[in-house]
């Protein structure tokens, strides 16, 4: 099995548990757990995770308004760092932080107060080259795979410098889903060089080890199902089998599922069982 590192861009990475707090990417195993993922998926052991975010620094800029989702932060972080600590069997986790600096933007409409009084915006500063400088001088000879979760397109010249016959590495893009990919990085990747999490989950959820939603919001294993299960047939009790073997549904729905399934019910009453939407008598 090869050897391989993961390099996350924390501000695009916790987009989704900013947007979604219950979002596995919320839970600092998130990323334990994607190594997994990455092991079965492509036979490549993850030694590293290389970790690369911006915090506040009242010495550039305090950013009012933003204290309570930089404590968040702060608070991922220093989870991520002792869980890393903590678990002695699992990749090496390495923190690089920088600081968040202010873009002042102003609004083109000379009605607007924002015309003259810019809204300032942080962004993240720095960190877009830490981790090109990280790629491209720090990584150890011994990394044959080196896994990217980030969407900023401005790194694609990094991933085309390592693909090179000077860095000879195995470059893989991981994100959430589709709708992630730039349009940078969509111009130096194949479509086989990225691991979208919700494709994962519908053909292979056999190997992922978290509950996810896809992108239309939709439990993943709703979908797969659908696919192999017609529609015009009662469930029969090989389905449910694969029900059980996908996803943990609620031991209680599950029973009640199998009620209905003696009933011959429909196919979408006994996921609207399982999926605790319906009660059975």
């Amino acid at each position: 099995m090869f050897e391989g590192v993961l390099i996350v861009d924390g501000g695009f990475y916790l987009q989704l548990a900013w947007n979604e707090p219950s979002h596995p990417t919320s839970r600092p195993e998130f990323l334990f757990e994607l190594v997994s993922v990455i092991r079965k998926l492509h036979q490549v052991e993850i030694t590293e995770i290389h970790y690369f975010d911006a915090v506040i620094n009242e010495r550039y800029h305090s950013f009012k308004g933003m204290s309570r989702m930089d404590k968040r932060r702060r608070q991922f972080l220093r989870s991520l760092q002792q869980l890393s600590e903590s678990e002695p069997d699992c990749p090496k986790i390495e923190l690089h932080i920088q600081h968040l600096k202010p873009l002042n933007i102003h609004c083109p409409n000379t009605e607007c107060p924002h015309n003259t009084e810019p809204i300032i915006k942080p962004i993240q500063a720095g960190v877009d080259v830490d981790i090109a400088s990280f790629a491209l001088a720090e990584l150890k000879d011994s990394f044959k795979f080196v896994f990217f979760w980030m969407g900023d397109g401005d790194l694609a010249p990094t991933i085309q410098a390592l693909r090179s016959r000077a860095y000879n590495k195995q470059v893989q893009l991981v994100l959430a889903n589709q709708k992630s990919l730039s349009v940078g990085l969509r111009a130096v990747l194949q479509i086989n060089n990225i691991t979208f999490i919700d494709d994962v989950c519908i053909e292979r959820p056999e190997i992922i080890p978290f509950r996810w939603q896809n992108s239309t919001t939709e439990d993943v294993t709703l979908c797969k199902l659908k696919r192999v299960i017609p529609r015009d047939s009662p469930l029969t009790l090989n389905d449910l089998k694969t029900l059980l073997y996908t996803l943990n549904f609620s031991e209680t729905n599950i029973h009640k599922a199998i009620q209905r399934l003696e009933e011959r019910s429909s196919f979408d009453t006994i996921f609207s069982i399982l999926n605790g939407n319906e009660e059975v008598a």
